[in-house]
């Protein structure tokens, strides 16, 4: 498939365009170059090959290729060469009969990812290591995403140094003051904001402390309809959920659903005093949905989460930002949920949120289509001509383009891509 709109190159330092852009991909080319064709914002050039092999190693492997391989390709003359490129720094999946993958660039840098993303580190000791070995065990196996999210909510174990998911419970505790007694109603507060931070691309800590209405209408119009008692119902998912050091002060926890449940009456070590009037029924923040009577709180609320629309829209589009160097929302993690729908009026002075409503809802729902494929998402979005743009653009550049998609977005290196 091909548009209409001016495909632009820079020859000697003039600005020249052909009248056509390269083919396009797969549907996100349909939705990046069907808007620029629209809006009459000319796309940079595709990059080069070196630009392109930089990048596709960076991006999938978190290193630059060796000189052999970066000779190798350039001079390879096929037209496929960069599917094939693509296809060869994706892992192979193991098979029965198959030697384990002790080690691949690709596993290596997603896992570092997402260990970043989940915030595995120094508190957890030794759990970071089953953490990590967990993460990188479900990448090399590509256990859908849902999958992989339902089991980190919802693990217990009697030590997080020998259950890597449970980590990701227990990264969230909160001590009592400055000893190592635990404040269990502040821990399921911060299990709740995380959780729908990460999974849900809503950010819940500006009604962590007081209602939306008020404070919000400037920021955020979802939130504005949303109290602090919303908080609490989403924490109470948690209300049943202890976690403890183990040990004394060693940094290694149990976590097991032996509480009563979430108590209003409690004192709070990092907010205000809670309003002991509240209804505190379990309830998921954004549909009202409660769990069935045959769940435990823990295994209902990581079915509501990884069932809804949000979820897969999260995902995607934070991984969109990983490798696009924006969000189509952006910033990923603060969803305005009332600005998703360009076919809802706004009040004034509001704008639709996502640059590309319809692209992010058909990656949406392409991920769920395709069982929740980290593996295939990557994969498409790295194929596609909007990813493998040049980062030079011959012609005069707007700021506005940048939401466009129209170049390469420059962006800092992580610290552990070399």
């Amino acid at each position: 498939m091909r548009v209409g709109i001016l495909w632009c190159i820079g020859i000697a330092g003039a600005f020249s365009c052909s009248g056509e852009q390269p083919a396009t991909a797969n549907l996100i080319d349909d939705h990046i170059f069907g808007k620029m064709n629209r809006n009459g914002v000319p796309p940079a050039p595709l990059s080069s090959d070196a630009e392109f092999l930089r990048r596709i190693y960076l991006d999938l492997t978190g290193h630059l290729p060796e000189a052999g391989e970066a000779r190798q390709f350039l001079a390879d003359p096929s037209p496929g060469k960069r599917e094939k490129l693509i296809a060869s720094l994706f892992p192979p999946l193991p098979v029965t009969g198959m030697r384990s993958i002790s080690t691949h660039p690709f596993l290596d840098r997603w896992t570092y990812w997402f260990n970043d993303l989940f915030r595995n580190g120094q508190l957890l000791e030794q759990g970071i290591n089953t953490f990590y070995d967990y993460i990188y065990k479900s990448l090399l196996l590509n256990i859908p995403y849902d999958e992989m999210v339902r089991e980190m909510i919802t693990a217990s174990t009697v030590s997080t140094w020998t259950n890597g998911p449970a980590n990701f419970i227990a990264r969230s505790h909160v001590f009592e003051g400055d000893g190592y007694m635990m404040n269990h109603e502040d821990t399921a507060d911060e299990i709740a904001i995380a959780t729908t931070k990460l999974f849900l691309g809503v950010n819940l800590e500006c009604i962590s402390c007081h209602d939306g209405k008020g404070h919000l209408e400037k920021i955020n119009l979802w939130l504005t309809r949303h109290k602090r008692s919303d908080l609490f119902r989403q924490a109470s998912f948690f209300g049943k959920t202890f976690i403890a050091p183990v040990f004394g002060r060693s940094p290694q926890f149990l976590v097991k659903d032996t509480r009563a449940g979430y108590d209003l009456k409690t004192a709070s070590a990092l907010r205000p005093k809670r309003d002991h009037n509240a209804d505190i029924t379990p309830t998921f923040v954004l549909d009202g949905a409660r769990g069935e009577t045959t769940e435990k709180p823990r295994e209902a609320y990581a079915r509501l989460i990884t069932s809804h629309p949000q979820f897969a829209r999260a995902t995607v589009n934070l991984v969109w930002a990983e490798l696009m160097g924006q969000g189509i929302v952006d910033p990923p993690f603060d969803f305005d949920l009332d600005r998703q729908d360009p076919s809802k009026p706004l009040p004034a002075g509001w704008t639709v949120q996502p640059s590309h409503p319809e692209l992010l809802d058909a990656l949406a729902a392409d991920f769920r289509a395709h069982n929740h494929d980290l593996r295939r998402l990557i994969r498409m979005i790295v194929s596609s001509r909007a990813y493998q743009l040049s980062a030079n653009h011959p012609g005069p550049w707007k700021p506005e383009y940048d939401t466009y998609f129209a170049r390469r977005i420059m962006r800092r290196l992580s610290a552990e891509q070399t």
